[in-house]
């Protein structure tokens, strides 16, 4: 960033900064002090870079700063600069973020961070914050590959569309972006299919945040535009809030499936009873009462306390599931075929070999049967998330 401001009616003063390497580009001269600004040659942009490449390594945000004097006619961008220093910022992770992305991880959730710092600062705090990074390699230096997981925003630029596609699986940082670089990153994880949650407060980051499938804004130090980019706004600004949202999100879902896996299993076997014992010109196992006794007591309140059954934890365990992926799969169809099948096949057998001492009726102990199969499979269907998982 640069700005300028009028001394008199014919010169201007310069201030600039930014990027360590973008800075020293417009550099000729380095402070020392008002009097004293040499020549920055090669070997003092070489120590430059490498105290600043020291500091990113460390996790610390680096900003270059430099001034000039130019005449009004001369465009600010091509001035020559008198390079006065750098600023290591110190901008830890909020606390808790580390926790969410272990726990986001285990749930199959790939975390990948997008950021305008160079590449050391960000695989310092991709690091520190427990994303899934490649060793070190190379020299380290500005430009150069130092690890096969990140990837730079002008190595984004070089890649085609399709090639951007086939590597997004394989980055977890990307350093040095624009918002035309976020852009494009969140477009390309959409064109493979995924469901994109995008995280910002800037300016910068709101067209990535429109874009994206859910744009998740910072409420305290968001910037209104970002606010009105995103669809989710944390009022709190803890990353970590989104853990127990996927949580809830997960559990809403497979409670849906196991109250229709119980329901239509109670249904399907009743059915199937009735439909068995007239093939086989048997006498009807429950009367109309007692199916409506199933129905309304036995049926209802289970099917019911499956829907708002509690969070739990081990959810978090079982992969993300695919977006155009049905409630009714094919797996929860034959849990309800299996369930259905033992619920008529013990029916049946209490039904046709009557047990007890005879002071109940024959429908009176196949009502009672029935109706702890059922219980029995409520309790299965409760519990079915943790042997699928």
């Amino acid at each position: 960033m640069t700005v300028s401001g009028s001394l008199d009616g014919s010169s201007e003063m310069v201030y600039m900064k930014g990027a360590v390497e973008a800075v020293l580009s417009k550099c000729r001269y380095y402070h020392v002090t008002d009097s004293s600004t040499p020549s920055l040659d090669t070997k003092a942009k070489e120590l430059i870079t490498n105290r600043a490449i020291e500091s990113a390594k460390k996790g610390l945000r680096v900003i270059a700063m430099a001034y000039g004097f130019a005449p009004k006619d001369v465009n600010a961008e091509a001035r020559d600069l008198i390079f006065c220093g750098f600023q290591a910022i110190v901008d830890p992770p909020r606390k808790g973020v580390a926790h969410a992305v272990a726990s986001l991880h285990s749930a199959g959730v790939q975390m990948v961070m997008i950021t305008g710092d160079a590449e050391p600062t960000a695989l310092a705090i991709a690091r520190e914050l427990g994303l899934k990074v490649s060793p070190m390699g190379g020299d380290g230096k500005s430009g150069s590959i130092s690890s096969s997981s990140c990837m730079l925003g002008s190595q984004v630029d070089q890649l085609s569309e399709r090639e951007l596609i086939e590597r997004v699986p394989s980055i977890t940082v990307y350093a040095r972006t624009t918002p035309r670089h976020k852009m494009a990153i969140v477009r390309a994880w959409q064109m493979r299919g995924a469901i994109v949650a995008m995280t910002g407060d800037g300016v910068n980051d709101s067209p990535a945040l429109k874009m994206a499938d859910i744009g998740i804004s910072m409420g305290k130090s968001g910037t209104d535009v970002a606010k009105e980019a995103a669809d989710v706004i944390l009022v709190d600004d803890d990353f970590s809030s989104i853990l127990p949202a996927v949580e809830e999100g997960k559990s809403i879902f497979y409670n849906i499936q196991n109250f229709l896996s119980f329901q239509l299993s109670t249904a399907v076997a009743a059915l199937t009873l009735i439909t068995l014992s007239t093939m086989f010109k048997l006498a009807n196992p429950l009367n109309a009462m007692q199916i409506l006794f199933i129905n309304i007591l036995m049926d209802g309140p289970p099917a019911q306390a499956l829907g708002v059954d509690p969070v739990d934890k081990e959810i978090m365990k079982r992969p993300p599931r695919r977006k155009d992926e049905p409630v009714l799969s094919s797996r929860l169809l034959v849990r309800v075929g299996f369930s259905a099948a033992m619920i008529v096949l013990g029916t049946l057998f209490v039904y046709i070999y009557e047990v007890g001492d005879g002071s109940l009726s024959r429908r009176d102990q196949t009502l009672v049967r029935a109706s702890l199969f059922l219980l029995h499979y409520s309790l299965t269907d409760r519990h079915s998330q943790h042997s699928s998982s």
